[in-house]
């Protein structure tokens, strides 16, 4: 990787921490972080051999996706993860890749949709 492009990633990591709660070893609570900045988060439980996450934008929501069934410390790295691909190139890669690949996105919103009415019917 360019050492340009490294000192740009690390600048938006920067910049993100900076808003957040951190205590003496960081972000305290990143789910916490991740929903006062605006991003709607789901987690689901999609099986030890699920998918991790992703992250899309629909409409003017920017929404994150994470498997509850792994581990709480790799949910965290993954939600870290799609946090730092909003971040970096959000906007052109994600809409970039459901023009590419519009099933995905097909598949992406009827997964979340499955999962908000089994929240709801839960609650």
């Amino acid at each position: 990787m360019q050492s340009g492009r490294k000192r740009e990633i690390w600048s938006e990591a920067e910049a993100f921490r900076e808003v957040c709660k951190c205590g003496k070893y960081g972000i305290i609570d990143l789910f916490k972080e991740c929903e006062r900045c605006g991003y709607k988060l789901l987690r689901y439980p999609l099986g030890e051999n699920g998918v991790l996450g992703f992250a899309m934008k629909k409409e003017k929501d920017t929404v994150i996706f994470t498997n509850s069934c792994s581990r709480l410390s790799r949910e965290i790295f993954t939600l870290a993860h799609e946090i730092g691909h909003i971040i970096l190139h959000f906007q052109e890669a994600v809409s970039q890749a459901f023009e590419v690949y519009p099933n995905l996105s097909s598949a992406f919103q009827l997964l979340l949709r499955s999962a908000f009415r089994q929240k709801s019917s839960a609650q």
